[in-house]
């Protein structure tokens, strides 16, 4: 079941699974949120009060018990009972019901009798017809369905209760009251009668009446059962969440605070939407965490830390409290009682008096400690305070010995080869025992705790071993890190819980810690000398007070054996059943304890499972590596709070893990083991819960329900000068996640075009411009790649955001503003000139994106700057070879006359120069990573590794035929001067057994290969014409398709030249394959006649065959794809040949040094504001053009585009909207504000 909207909310049938819509009732919604609260109102809550208190005093009390004053809130004692029912009824009434049901199935549909049973019950009880919210065609299959779903369980009665007992929970939560169940029982039985008709005895209605009797009886005893296990606190949140529903009483809440409080304003000044998702989490774990004093006292305690950074002071805890117990009251409605009343005062009350403490001596003593840790460090260094702090925790004692060879040995270990790990990620080995442990506790108890030493004039030892080195280095790491984080509570208990693990690896035990505390107070009071005063001892004091509790806490736990007994038990349970197995005991135990949380599991059975028993895994190894546990503590809560998980999920989820558990071990759960589970779960659930609160804000809620208009209002009242921050990155446990990511990796396309167009608006109000440009591309230094590859329709989102044109038109210009800093690529930031944003939108080889301005305008500059210069260099060189080559190889290919020598030789030299050049190219790119990898097509075989130079084909060719005219050059030449000396031919043919004509042949036939290759080349040189160079790339697109069809063509054309070789056809097909496949090529494309084989019959069939599928067949298909492929191709031909201009600028530009490109990106000038207008300089980062009036006409022209708001504002203002505007008109102060 699940809530629904507008107060909406659905009942699951018990039986059949299927859903019943209902409307809670409307009294009790707050009329105006607005409304002061008036003094009868206040007096009847105090008057409830009283009798709440008058009612709970004759409470009974166990001695010797510590119990918490919320744990009396529970409503009944849990007593269990079992549904009785006689077999003699069930052997005669079940036969009676399933003879009877079929009989009205016979008679009627089921849709006619579930509209019937909807009609009849609507009329025998109109006062719920306000629970039937569907359409009633829905609701009367919806019925229909139920009822066939008892029928056919009706067998199994234990089963039933069991399924009723499960869903109780979700019906108690739902407001489902067992005065419901009589009418609808009366109801059944008519609607079973009318259809029956005649036929309906006293026999059936007896076998009717037994049964809804008998789930009656169940469906209330399940109730009751599980009331007893539920509170008044969530009942009554229950009910307040229901009539209240999303942050409606959050924002409730915070509207009668200010109302009563007015003062309170400068506490809270973020948005009231903010603060109340953050309230409302608050307020859910400490209902969650109720019954559980030592985790409401610590999340109190938390929670005032936190509040003393903010400016909180104690009286505002109780104004507050009162406040949650008025809008609770006035939530809930009618259903508020005396107990209730009594039941949040009390927790508030508990809160409050941890939170009041806290507040007062943090506020007294937490600046104060962080002030003298500063001074302190001023005043010494790490190794001095080592020295001083080992010299006081006296070296002769054994435990500090052993903590001295630990922490030199973990230093060393840091210093040869381990320096990425800090003290406090090692992890040490457990290896002390218990036994070990105390021993080391009777020793400290009788010892003194400070020592002598040879003091200096600051007032610290000195020591110059190693060991006063590690401990200053350990102890200096730690205490620089609890007081950074000293306001930040949960944070700290987390770096503390991995602190003391190492800790305990290097000795120290919970005996040992008032020592620690006391020495590094001595230290402090050396080092500080004279500015030493009575408040430093005293912050001190409060300061390692609450370190030490907590670190005592888990030393505890280390040494009491927990570890190894929880280790144990849960490999005690996955030997003794699969983990899958394992998995759906854990899943079926939540879903009996909390049905409401499973439509959060939507993944298949197995995996469900599999992930259920690595959870676990991961709890276990919260105290055997801490740091591990941390670590995997993050991505594992930021999937969940894309799940939608809550923060007080968190105790059932715990319920959950101890009864699994429990219920696989059996007997060997007992109180030692049972101890310990429950303690690791009240350590493990602090940190979760607490990971889970700090990822709940306003944009992440909207996010996880994919709500555009909850998002855009999140956003209506977020600071303007925090909008960019908000929407970039969000803190989760430690985590940075990215909002447009999350839209981006969902494919919420809405959502991240939303994100992407708020941060690239341009704002202005009377004191500066606010554009998210920057903030944007600093966050997300991969965007455009991860666009292009995962979202490719947010480009044009993204190019939009970067361009600003002018309304006015002067002297037949418009002013346009291109900001494309970040497009083109800082040199410095960018080493790979592919990995930058053009390079990837080439790459990514979508050729439309190249026809936006900001598209042409990048691609202009460079072009302009130095890709067509470089091209055409080298372009230049290419035809000077062309022609050399021409002139000594083509017109003057027999001369021997020394020019013709010359020209071959410096075409040679030309192309060994060209060929050394591209091979360092070819180098540097292999061993600077500029690389693509290309897939092998096979399975086992790795990619292939190729430099970017030769992933053109351009290139690629250029590289085989530099090496070709190197080889024409020298061999023709060689050739030649053989000849000019009148050698003989066998002189030329070497020994005399080489033909001299065939290798003349030889000569001739590479020089007519690479006459072809160079020639063919000179195509390149068309890519300086815009026109040319969109066919150039049609032809080259369509080659890979004439390519795979030309490979299978080759196979076909083999396999029939075999069969003609084998059958010895006249012409030439009897010499051997090669000569066979000759013949069939030519026979093929009609260059020989096949007359000769005329008058062999298989060989004619064979060519005819060949013919009809290569001629006929592939030809065709290949001529049809060409086709298709050119006509989708020149669609975009101007788009095509801008992305081939620009694979060009990618290419050129990565053979420029460093030095150069950055010496090019600077003469840019992006570091200067553009203008808008006349001494109008708004945000720099981009380049101005005056573009011809033409421009307007232009699909992106949008005149203006930047949003400027008027009056006085300041960076923590939100910016203007409607929805804004329309609340300060119905605020009863803004008459007052505006006038002021």
């Amino acid at each position: 079941a699940s809530a629904g909207g507008g107060g909406a909310a659905q009942l699951m049938c018990p039986v059949s699974g299927q859903v019943t819509n209902f409307k809670d009732h409307d009294e009790g919604h707050p009329d105006d949120a607005l409304a002061r609260l008036d003094k009868v109102e206040k007096g009847s809550r105090a008057g409830s009060r009283t009798g709440s208190s008058k009612s709970g005093s004759k409470r009974s009390k166990q001695s010797g018990s510590k119990k918490s004053s919320t744990s009396r809130n529970k409503v009944r004692r849990r007593v269990k009972r079992t549904i009785k029912f006689s077999e003699w009824e069930a052997d005669t009434y079940i036969p009676q019901i399933k003879e009877s049901w079929g009989i009205v199935l016979k008679n009627s549909s089921v849709s006619k009798v579930g509209m019937t049973f909807l009609d009849s019950y609507l009329e025998a009880a109109p006062d719920l017809a306000h629970m039937f919210t569907s359409a009633r065609e829905v609701l009367a299959v919806k019925l229909a369905d139920m009822l066939e779903s008892i029928v056919r369980s009706v067998d199994n009665p234990r089963a039933l209760h069991e399924q009723l007992k499960g869903l109780a929970p979700m019906h108690l939560k739902l407001g489902v009251k067992k005065e419901y169940l009589p009418k609808f029982g009366e109801v059944l039985v008519t609607v079973v009668s009318d259809s029956l008709k005649g036929e309906f005895t006293e026999q059936y209605r007896a076998a009717w009446e037994w049964l809804w009797s008998w789930l009656s009886q169940s469906m209330i005893q399940s109730l009751e059962e599980a009331s007893n296990e539920a509170t008044i606190l969530s009942q009554s949140w229950d009910m307040a969440m229901d009539n209240c529903p999303g942050n409606e009483f959050g924002e409730m809440l915070f509207d009668v605070l200010f109302e009563l409080a007015p003062n309170m304003k400068t506490l809270f000044n973020k948005p009231k939407q903010i603060l109340s998702v953050k309230f409302m989490e608050m307020l859910s774990t400490l209902v969650s965490f109720n019954g559980d004093a030592k985790r409401t006292a610590e999340q109190s305690v938390w929670l005032g830390m936190r509040h003393v950074r903010y400016g909180a002071r104690p009286q505002h805890v109780q104004v507050l409290g009162q406040v949650v117990v008025t809008c609770l009251e006035r939530a809930v409605g009618d259903e508020w009682t005396a107990e209730m009343d009594k039941s949040w005062t009390e927790l508030w009350q508990l809160a409050c008096s941890s939170m009041l403490k806290v507040t007062m001596e943090a506020e007294k003593h937490g600046e104060v400690v962080r002030e003298l840790w500063e001074e302190a460090k001023r005043r010494t260094t790490c190794q001095k305070f080592g020295s001083s702090l080992r010299k006081m925790l006296l070296s002769g004692t054994e435990w500090v010995q052993g903590l001295s060879a630990q922490a030199a040995k973990t230093d060393g270990d840091e210093k040869d080869g381990d320096k990425g790990k800090s003290s406090m990620q090692q992890d040490g080995s457990q290896s002390r025992s218990k036994k070990g442990g105390h021993d080391d506790k009777k020793k400290e108890e009788s010892a003194p705790i400070m020592g002598g030493g040879q003091k200096e004039a600051n007032g610290t030892f000195t020591d110059k071993s190693s060991d006063a080195d590690a401990i200053g280095t350990q102890f200096w790491e730690m205490l620089t890190v609890l007081l950074d984080l000293l306001w930040e509570p949960e944070q700290m208990n987390e770096r503390l819980t991995v602190t003391t693990h190492h800790f305990f690896s290097l000795g120290i035990r919970s005996a040992h810690l008032d020592t620690i505390g006391m020495a590094i107070h001595t230290t402090l009071e050396r080092v500080m000398e004279r500015s030493w005063e009575q408040k430093h001892s005293d912050a001190w004091k409060w300061f390692w007070a609450m370190v030490a509790t907590q670190m005592r806490g888990a030393l505890d736990v280390l040494e009491s054996g927990d570890v190894e007994v929880i280790r144990q038990s849960w490999e005690d349970a996955k030997s003794s059943k699969p983990a899958e197995e394992l998995g759906e005991i854990f899943f079926k135990e939540l879903a009996r304890i909390a049905p409401h949380v499973t439509h959060l599991f939507k993944r298949p059975k197995r995996i469900q499972a599999l992930q259920f028993t690595n959870v676990i895994e991961m709890l276990v190894s919260f105290n055997e590596d801490p740091q591990q546990f941390f670590l995997e503590l993050k991505p594992l809560t930021i999937r969940h709070i894309k799940y939608g998980v809550k923060a007080d999920y968190a105790r059932a989820f715990g319920m959950t893990v101890l009864n699994g558990i429990s219920s696989v071990l059996g007997d060997r759960f007992d109180e030692r083991v049972k101890g310990a589970w429950v303690l690791l779960w009240t350590r493990v659930s602090s940190c979760v819960t607490r990971s889970l609160n700090v990822g709940s804000n306003l944009v992440i809620v909207s996010l996880v329900q994919e709500n555009l208009e909850q998002l855009e209002d999140a956003m209506d009242c977020v600071p303007r000068g925090e909008r960019d921050e908000v929407l970039t990155k969000i803190d989760v446990n430690g985590e940075i996640i990215s909002p447009l990511n999350w839209a981006i990796s969902g494919g919420q396309l809405s959502m991240a075009q939303f994100v992407m167009g708020d941060l690239l608006a341009i704002r202005a109000d009377r004191y500066r411009y606010y554009y998210g440009r920057e903030t944007l591309f600093k966050t997300h230094p991969d965007l455009v790649q991860c666009v292009a590859r995962q979202m490719p329709a947010l480009l044009d989102n993204l190019f939009d955001g970067l361009l600003w044109h002018a309304q006015m038109v002067q002297d037949g210009r418009v002013r346009v503003n291109y900001y494309i800093r970040e497009m083109y690529g800082v040199p410095e930031e960018v080493k790979d000139v592919w990995t930058s944003p053009m390079g990837v939108l080439v790459l990514a080889g979508q050729s439309v994106v190249f026809n936006h301005p900001v598209m042409e305008k990048l691609l202009e500059v460079k072009w302009e700057r130095f890709g067509l210069k470089i091209y055409a260099g080298i372009q230049i060189w290419y035809c000077i070879m062309l022609i050399l080559f021409t002139l000594g190889f083509v017109t003057y290919q027999n001369s021997c006359a020394p020019s013709a020598e010359y020209i071959r030789l410096v075409t040679g030299g030309m192309a060994s120069l060209t060929l050394l050049l591209q091979t360092v190219v070819l180098c540097y790119q292999f061993r600077s990573g500029q690389v693509s990898r290309c897939n092998s097509g096979f399975k086992h075989m790795p990619d292939i590794v190729v430099p970017r130079f030769l992933m053109n084909p351009w290139n690629s060719a250029r590289y085989i035929s530099s090496a070709m005219l190197i080889a024409n050059a020298f061999m023709d030449l060689a050739c030649m001067d053989n000849l000019r000396r009148g050698g003989s031919p066998q002189q030329l043919g070497g020994d005399g057994h080489d033909d001299p004509l065939k290798r003349e042949h030889g000569i001739n036939v590479l020089g007519a290969v690479t006459a072809i290759f160079i020639w063919l080349q000179l195509i390149q040189v068309l890519i300086l014409s815009e026109r040319m160079a969109a066919f150039t790339y049609t032809v080259g697109r369509m080659v890979k398709d004439f390519a795979q069809n030309f490979t299978v063509i080759i196979v076909v054309m083999v396999a029939f030249s075999a069969a003609m070789t084998i059958l010895e056809a006249p012409g030439g097909y009897s010499d051997g394959l090669g000569s066979s496949i000759f013949n069939v090529l030519k026979i093929s494309i009609g260059l020989a006649p096949h007359e000769a084989i005329e008058q062999e019959s298989w060989a004619m069939a064979c060519l005819v065959v060949l013919t009809i599928i290569v001629n006929i067949g592939f030809l065709n298909i290949l001529v049809a794809q060409l086709v298709l492929a050119y006509a989708s191709l020149s669609t975009d031909q101007e788009g095509c040949a801008k992305m081939n201009r620009a694979y060009i600028c990618v290419e050129m530009e990565s053979f420029l040094s460093l030095k150069y490109r950055q010496k090019l990106y600077d003469e840019l000038s992006f570091d200067e504001p553009l203008e808008f207008d006349s001494s109008d300089e708004g945000p720099c980062g981009g380049i101005q053009s005056l573009c011809p009036s033409t421009v307007r006409s232009h699909p992106k022209y949008v005149p203006d585009r930047v949003q400027r708001f008027t009056g006085e504002a300041s960076v923590m203002d939100p910016w203007p909207s409607a929805k804004v505007e329309e609340e300060e008109v119905l605020s009863p102060y803004s008459f007052f504000r505006h006038f002021l």
